[in-house]
Formats: structure tokens, sequence, C-alpha cells
């Protein structure tokens, strides 16, 4: 597209140009570069509203001892729905690992961030994996900072109007990135307290099952191919029942094709 002729319009907008080595890599190049006080982000194919950053900046007004500023949301992906937490104080989430636990849904294109963080080079995004490195970012932080400031009006949009695109991202090679996530945060992990601990671990424990859920779901033979997955992650009765629908298909056929020869 243009943009960066759009951008190059613009005297006090520094442009870094790159070739495409993922999200993580372009995100931590523009922390590594930003002078300014707050950070924000916004991938190419998402958009904000007008008022986004001043909603957020009312937030900060308000809480100045704030770290970082989330918001709600749109997802436009497949079905269009509004991601909000209707349990915020008045603009500020106390607990971010309960506020998790009880339907809090983060974005990284809603995140503002202040220079505390992202100039502190432990804070950056795990360039190592593409499936999972922002979860990633988000919980380290939160362990540092448990208390976010929150927009309950959506300002930001998540798009992946290529359904195909969206299923080719998601699923093509099934990356199980994601069930790495809770090791990867061990040394933040192990510095919480053990009420703290429980509901990280509730978390991810939701939502690696959720994940593979969606990858049985998308691909029956996941089950076969990545057995120990499965069998880590879920309990016995979950995982015979998901090899039980995995048979029925064929034991129906079977079935059908013995009674049409009967008759």
């Amino acid at each position: 597209d243009n943009t960066a002729e759009i951008v190059s319009s613009y005297p006090s907008v520094i442009l870094l140009k790159q070739n495409n080595k993922g999200p993580s890599v372009a995100r931590n190049r523009g922390m590594n570069r930003a002078t300014g006080n707050w950070i924000s982000f916004l991938d190419a194919d998402d958009t904000w509203k007008k008022n986004k950053l001043e909603l957020q900046k009312n937030i900060i007004d308000k809480y100045p001892d704030l770290k970082w500023v989330s918001a709600a949301f749109v997802n436009d992906s497949i079905i269009r729905n509004t991601y909000t937490y209707p349990f915020h104080s008045n603009g500020l989430i106390t607990d971010f690992f309960d506020a998790i636990n009880n339907g809090l849904i983060f974005n990284t294109s809603t995140m503002l961030l202040h220079e505390n963080i992202f100039k502190n080079e432990n804070f950056r995004f795990n360039h190592e994996f593409r499936n999972s490195e922002d979860t990633e970012m988000w919980l380290r932080l939160a362990c540092h900072y448990p208390r976010m400031g929150y927009v309950h009006q959506a300002v930001a949009t998540y798009i992946r109007s290529n359904k195909s695109s969206l299923t080719k991202m998601a699923f093509s090679s099934l990356d199980f990135s994601f069930l790495s996530v809770e090791s990867r945060l061990k040394k933040e992990i192990d510095t919480l307290t053990k009420s703290k601990k429980k509901l990280i671990e509730l978390y991810l424990k939701n939502k690696r099952e959720q994940r593979l859920l969606r990858y049985w779901a998308f691909s029956r033979k996941s089950i076969k191919q990545h057995p120990d997955h499965y069998i880590n992650y879920f309990s016995k009765q979950l995982y015979l029942t998901l090899l039980i629908l995995n048979w029925t298909p064929s034991l129906i056929k079977r079935l059908l094709s013995k009674i049409l020869k009967i008759y």
C-alpha cells in the first residue's frame, strides 16, 4: 500500500523500514527507538478510533501512577464481536489476573505503555514465537504491574477480513507454542503470591484447552498427530471423548455399509 508515502508527509513521524521478520521484531524495534513518554501499537490491518489515545490519556490523568492502559475493542475477523470488560472501577483494573479469569480479553492494538516499560529491555516481545508472543508479553508485564487502566469504550478494531488467511494464520502447521507460555514465564510466576499463581495458572490452563479444542475442531487428525499435547493438557475423560468422536464417522459408515449389504 502507500503507507510509507503518506507517513513521509509528516515531518514529526519517524518511519522505520525493514523486511518482514514478524510482528515481534517490528514492535521491539519501535520500542528500542521510541523517545517519548508513552508508546502504543497498531498492526497494519487494525484500526483505532480518533479518540483512542485521548481517552487513554484521560485515564492516565486520573491515575498518574499507572504504567499501562488497555481498552475495549471490536473483533471483526469472522463474526463481529465487541469485547469489553464491565467490572472495572472508573477506568481502573486493580488486579489483571483476577480480571482475565472474569472475562477480560486483551489485544495488542489497544495497549498504551509508559516509558518505564518500553525502556526496560526485560519487556520485549519474544521473537522466537509468532503465535503466543503477545500473551507472554502482557502476562509478564502484569506480574510486575497488576494495576492497569481501562477504557470501556471500543476504541480499536481487530481486523482479519480474509477468512482464508485467518484460518491459514491460525492453524497452519498447528503451532503449539502457546503450550509453553507458562514455562517461559516461570521466573515471573515464581515471584507471585500463592493466590496470584493460582489465577495465572488457571487462565493459562483454560487457554491451552480452548486452543487445543479449536485445533481439534479444525483438524481432527491433530489429536492423532500430536497425542502428547492432548494427553498432557486434557483430562482423560475429555481426551477419550475426542477420540471416540474421531472414530464415530468411520464406525457409522461401516455399520451403514453392512446394513445396505443385508438389504
